[in-house]
C-alpha cells in the first residue's frame, strides 16, 4: 500500500473496517470501497482488517451525511503524520471555508466577501452547552442551549475586554457582581447606552430590584425614581444628611440636615449674558412668583420687590415718551392703571420709574421702600426729597430736588410735595437713593 498513490472515498457512515476493492497498477489510483481511515484490505469479498494507514493516504474526499455532495478535502503535502499541518477545506473553493491544524493552534478561516457566517455551531437536540471555550480543562466562556453566555474565572477579571487594551474598557462578570470599567485618561465616557431607533419610546435604562423598577431614564431624558432610598430620595454621595432631593407622595422636598452655615438650596443661572429668570414659580402653568437676573423678586405679574429694597407695581407708561429711570410719576386721570410725570402744580406723586420702556408699555414703578430718584442737581444725605411747587426755580417735569429739613413754621405746599428722605449724596444732576414716603 505504501508504494501506491491512494484516494479513499468515505461514505455517509465512517467505518473502522471496509469491504473489498480492486488494487490498481502501481502508481495509479485504485478504487476502494467505503472504508475507515484505518484498515487493511482483506481478501475479495471479505471484511477488512483494521490497521493504521496514517501517512499512506494522499487524499480523502468526504461525503455529506445528508447528501452525496463532497464537502471536505484533507490534503497531505507528503509528510508521514496525518494530523500535522493538514487542512480541511471546502471542495469548491478553499476561500469558502478552511480548518487548519497549525503548529500554533487550530484556525478556522473564510475568505469570501459575502453575508455568510464564518462559523456556525448547531446543537439540534439536548440541554448541553452549544460552545465551551476552555483553558487547561477549565471553562472560560460557554454558551448554553438557551443562548446564555457565561464567563468563568480568569486572572481575577472575568468577562469581556477591549481587544487592544484592557484599560480601554472591560465588562467584569465577577463573583461580586458585574462591573463596567474604563481606565484611560481621556474625555470618552465609560458607558454609552444608545436606544438607536428614533421612533422608539422605550426606556434608555431601567434599574430594577427584585424585578421591580426603582429608577428609569426615558427616551426623552426624563429620570424617574421610585425608591433610591426608602422615600425615593436622590442623596449626596458622601452623606445622606448633606443634601437630598426627595420626591415624596405629598410633594418634592429639598433637605439638608447638617449644623453648619452652608445653604440648603442654590439655584445658579450661570451664564453672565443670560437674561432668563433664575426661578419661576408657577401654578397651572401660570407664573405666580419669580426671581430675575438682577435679584428682583416678582410675586405675580403686577408686583415685585427689587434688589435695592423697593416695592414695585406694574403700570402702563403714558408719559408720551420712553420712560426714564428715576422720574417721579403721578396717576394718569385719563387711562386706568397708568401714570404720567409729576408736575409743579399737582402735589400728588405716588411713585418712581424703575426702568425704561416705550410709551404705552407696562413699566415697573417703585411705590415704597428704596428707589433711585432723578434729581435736578446735587443731593445731601439726610435732606428731604420732594417735587416742585408752582413757579419754583429749576423745575423739570418728573424730577426732584434735595432740600434741608425745614424748621417751623412749615410750608404746607412743600410738605405735600415731599416724596421721601435722601440716603446718598451726589454732585450734579442724576440718580440718588431715597427712602420713599409720600405725603
Amino acid at each position: 500500500m505504501a508504494d501506491i498513490k491512494t484516494v479513499i472515498e468515505v461514505g455517509p457512515v465512517i467505518r473502522s473496517q471496509f469491504n473489498n476493492g480492486i488494487e490498481g497498477p502501481q502508481g495509479a489510483t485504485g478504487p476502494i470501497g467505503p472504508i475507515g481511515l484505518t484498515g487493511l484490505q482483506g481478501p475479495q469479498g471479505e471484511p477488512g482488517i483494521t490497521q493504521d494507514i496514517s501517512g499512506k493516504v494522499d487524499k480523502v474526499v468526504g461525503k455529506s451525511l445528508v447528501s452525496d455532495t463532497a464537502i471536505t478535502d484533507l490534503t497531505d503535502s507528503g509528510d508521514t503524520t496525518l494530523h500535522t499541518h493538514k487542512s480541511i477545506v471546502n471542495e469548491v473553493s478553499v476561500d469558502n471555508a478552511k480548518v487548519e491544524a497549525l503548529s500554533t493552534g487550530a484556525e478556522i478561516t473564510t475568505n469570501v466577501n459575502n453575508a455568510n457566517t464564518g462559523l456556525v455551531v448547531n446543537k439540534k437536540l439536548g440541554t448541553g452547552k452549544i460552545l465551551d471555550l476552555k483553558f487547561n480543562s477549565g471553562s472560560l466562556v460557554n454558551v448554553d442551549y438557551l443562548g446564555q453566555l457565561f464567563a468563568g474565572n480568569f486572572q481575577s477579571i472575568n468577562g469581556l475586554r477591549n481587544n487592544l487594551a484592557t484599560a480601554n474598557s472591560y465588562f467584569n462578570c465577577g463573583v461580586n457582581g458585574p462591573l463596567i470599567s474604563r481606565n484611560i485618561a481621556d474625555a470618552n465616557p465609560a458607558l454609552i447606552v444608545n436606544q438607536v431607533n428614533a421612533s422608539s419610546t422605550g426606556y434608555i435604562q431601567d434599574w430594577q430590584f427584585g424585578g421591580v423598577s426603582k429608577m428609569s431614564l426615558s427616551y426623552a431624558g426624563t429620570l424617574t425614581t421610585l425608591g433610591i432610598r426608602v422615600n425615593g430620595e436622590i442623596a449626596n454621595n458622601s452623606a445622606f444628611n448633606n443634601a437630598y432631593l426627595a420626591p415624596y407622595t405629598d410633594g418634592m422636598r429639598v433637605v439638608r440636615n447638617i449644623a453648619d452655615a452652608n445653604t440648603c438650596l442654590k439655584i445658579n443661572q450661570q451664564h453672565a449674558s443670560s437674561t432668563g429668570l433664575i426661578t419661576d414659580f408657577q401654578f397651572g402653568g401660570v407664573s405666580k412668583a419669580s426671581v430675575d437676573k438682577d435679584g428682583n423678586v416678582s410675586s405675580g405679574a403686577k408686583s415685585a420687590i427689587n434688589k435695592d429694597g423697593g416695592i414695585m407695581v406694574k403700570l402702563t407708561n403714558k408719559t408720551g415718551a420712553t420712560s426714564v429711570k428715576g422720574n417721579v410719576v403721578r396717576v394718569n386721570s385719563a387711562v386706568d392703571n397708568s401714570f404720567v410725570l409729576a408736575i409743579d402744580t399737582a402735589p400728588d406723586a405716588f411713585g418712581v420709574v424703575y426702568e425704561a420702556v416705550a410709551d404705552g408699555a407696562e413699566c415697573w414703578v417703585v411705590v415704597s421702600g428704596i428707589a433711585d430718584v432723578y434729581f435736578i442737581g446735587s443731593t445731601t444725605r439726610g435732606h428731604l426729597a420732594r417735587t416742585f411747587v408752582a413757579s419754583e426755580a429749576g423745575y423739570v417735569t418728573g424730577q426732584a430736588l434735595s432740600e434741608a429739613v425745614p424748621s417751623s413754621p412749615f410750608a404746607t405746599d412743600k410738605h405735600f410735595c415731599e416724596i421721601g428722605h435722601v440716603l446718598s449724596s451726589r454732585t450734579g444732576a442724576g440718580l440718588a437713593k431715597v427712602v420713599l414716603h409720600f405725603n
